[in-house]
């Protein structure tokens, strides 16, 4: 029987990257989806007023790593790294996957059009 965080999680993701192809010209079009979808997401959450499915990005050395809300704790967030949107390498800190602090996503997800 599934706990109640594992029934959580495994519904509250909401972005499926689709596969990366290894042409060229098919690879840019997978990006410019994934991201559509991502940013489709996103919307969604906004409208229902929830964290989960947001997403913010950080630098990272060769452009930027994008994570998504996945779950919700409260005063805590789970954020997980989006691939296939931008560099698939995780920035430093958060890695393939982390809880942080609700207040910190909320003000990366404010500011993730910035510059830094």
């Amino acid at each position: 029987m599934k706990s109640s965080l594992q029934k959580q999680t495994s519904i509250s993701i909401l972005y499926v990257p689709e596969e990366i192809p290894d042409d060229f010209d098919a690879m840019c079009e997978a990006y410019r989806r994934n991201y559509e979808r991502l940013v489709a997401c996103d919307v969604e959450a906004q409208k229902n007023r929830g964290m989960v499915g947001r997403y913010f990005r950080e630098m990272v050395f060769e452009g930027y790593a994008y994570y998504v809300v996945s779950e919700d704790m409260g005063g805590w967030v789970r954020v997980v790294l989006a691939q296939g949107v931008g560099t698939d390498t995780p920035a430093t800190g958060y890695g393939l996957e982390a809880v942080i602090l609700k207040e910190l996503a909320q003000s990366r997800i404010k500011h993730r059009h910035s510059p830094f």
